[in-house]
């Protein structure tokens, strides 16, 4: 890897860790508003109201107290694996087929992440199909990529494994649903 290789993953790190934490701001800043809103303007004993709150509440949960509870506790033995160097395609438009969620692993290697695929209606995940071991940073969203490692586009190499972990699952589950009742109660 050259000079000019390493200075631009130090700056896709950079970008995406500030597009992260700006992002994280903008919702955040747009459930509170949703709330003082909604007191305000007396919808406090409405159903949509109620139904944003427990949606709301159930985001934080999932977010702030049962991922924390076991990301970054798990180190994959080669036997957990399925296959090596899997060749699975992803295909979404607009967060339509097979979309990929989640980057479970271990905050000091952000080169390696376990992420999740979900058949998924608009980035709502209705039924897993797989679970893989990525060896390179991923993005986040992807119109059409291949997971064989290719030089510049949207490619991704990566391990299958056998199992699911179904505390991820969940924790996916719980985090994307919570947040489409709050978009369709808004």
């Amino acid at each position: 890897m050259d000079e000019d290789e390493i200075k631009k993953a130090r700056f896709i790190k950079k970008l995406q860790a500030a597009w992260s934490v700006t992002n994280n701001i903008i919702g955040y800043s747009l459930i509170v508003a949703v709330i003082i809103l909604g007191v305000k303007n007396g919808y406090q004993g409405s159903t949509h109201f109620a139904v944003f709150c427990w949606a709301a509440g159930i985001y934080f949960f999932s977010k702030h107290v049962y991922y924390p509870l076991f990301t970054n506790k798990k180190h994959h033995s080669m036997s957990e694996y399925k296959k090596f160097f899997a060749f699975e395609h992803f295909t979404s438009l607009f967060g339509n087929g097979n979309v990929l969620y989640g980057r479970f692993g271990s905050n000091f290697d952000l080169q390696r992440s376990t992420s999740y695929s979900f058949l998924s209606i608009m980035y709502i995940p209705l039924i897993p199909t797989g679970r893989y071991h990525f060896l390179d940073n991923r993005k986040m969203i992807q119109i059409d990529s291949l997971s064989t490692k290719k030089g510049g586009d949207i490619s991704y190499h990566c391990w299958k494994f056998k199992k699911f972990d179904w505390a991820e699952v969940l924790y996916i589950y719980l985090k994307n649903w919570s947040f489409a009742v709050m978009v369709i109660t808004v």
